[in-house]
């Protein structure tokens, strides 16, 4: 009698960052969800996907251990340092208009911004 039996394939996104692109895509997505520990993870698998954390630190100019520590589970890292892993992997972060504007109090987020900051928009 012949049993059928279904394999379970572990999913890691490492075996997917191929290229900067996939790269770019993978932390763009993440970024885009908002949500910091996502980006994190996403961060780890992109150093475990590109090379090693001593590469990383001599690229970055960052320690190791304040490596390790910010890009830990429990990290926090700062902008600066977000910024250098990014540019030591030839990334850099960019800023675009949202695709979809959230509302205060009715109004878009632009509008409530201008509406409270018209001395420095205008």
């Amino acid at each position: 009698m012949e049993e059928n039996v279904s394999r379970t394939v572990l999913y890691d996104p490492v075996d997917y960052l191929k290229t900067p692109e996939d790269i770019a895509e993978y932390l763009n997505a993440t970024i885009e969800d908002g949500d910091e520990r996502l980006m994190l993870a996403a961060i780890q698998d992109i150093v475990r996907a590109t090379g090693s954390m001593t590469e990383l630190a001599n690229q970055t100019g960052l320690s190791r251990e304040s490596l390790y520590r910010a890009l830990s589970n429990d990290g926090n890292p700062k902008l600066s340092n977000f910024i250098a892993v990014l540019h030591a992997l030839n990334l850099e972060l960019a800023v675009r208009r949202r695709r979809s504007v959230s509302k205060a109090n009715g109004e878009t987020s632009l509008k409530w911004l201008e509406s409270r900051h018209k001395s420095f928009l205008y």
